[in-house]
């Protein structure tokens, strides 16, 4: 039997396989508004989510840089309070349970948010952002 029969040239394509790879072809003017609007909408958030991703990719640079200068996330969180945005929950726990004194570690000197060049604003925003983003989510 010819499955060609009944399909017009322009919607039959010879090389594709009439069961696993339909060839389909249509014109813009086809397609409803919604999901051009849709299709569109996608893009622009692509250009959200990149220019996102490089906030926060600028922000976890500041991270660990900052925490390079800190012996233990106790002094680190007195230094910035914003950074435990950033802790999960559970080492909060464990920071606020009392544990043994440990030993000094020798740091650079710069150890303030002002010397390193954090921005604290961006820092805060950024998660802010996330918390929002992923709210209602098991994130």
């Amino acid at each position: 039997m010819d499955i060609s029969r009944g399909l017009s040239p322009e919607h039959y394509d010879p090389h594709a396989s009439n069961y696993t790879n339909p060839m389909i072809k249509f014109e813009a003017e086809d397609v409803p508004p919604v999901v051009l609007n849709w299709f569109a909408s996608g893009k622009s958030n692509e250009a959200t989510k990149a220019g996102l991703q490089a906030k926060f990719d600028k922000v976890e640079e500041q991270l660990k840089e900052f925490m390079k200068q800190h012996a233990s996330l106790n002094t680190a969180i007195k230094a910035m309070p914003e950074i435990e945005h950033y802790v999960p929950t559970e080492y909060i726990d464990k920071l606020k349970a009392p544990s043994k004194p440990r030993g000094k570690v020798q740091r650079d000197e710069k150890t303030t948010v002002e010397e390193l060049g954090i921005d604290v604003d961006a820092l805060t925003s950024a998660a802010v952002a996330h918390q929002i983003a992923s709210a209602g989510s098991d994130i």
